[in-house]
């Protein structure tokens, strides 16, 4: 009960907080949405050039599978 009471009062204070300081507000967004772009660019431009630098894996060959034989179930 004292998490939901305690709860409550935060989202008066968040509430009332974005009503009394909208504008604030309005100018943290568009920071964290320029340092999130920022970030996101960096990560995805690293993750490029490491693909790019990297050769390609090859995958190992397989030897060509046989049909079971009546020999081969027998254990001959």
């Amino acid at each position: 009960m004292n998490k939901v009471a305690i709860g409550l009062v935060f989202l008066v204070f968040g509430i009332w907080g974005m009503v009394s300081w909208w504008w604030f507000l309005l100018d943290v967004l568009k920071g964290v949405s320029i340092v999130a772009l920022l970030v996101a660019g960096l990560l995805l431009v690293g993750m490029g050039v490491k693909d790019v630098g990297a050769p390609e894996a090859k995958k190992p060959s397989e030897k060509p599978r046989r049909a079971k034989t009546a020999d081969d179930m027998a254990g001959a």
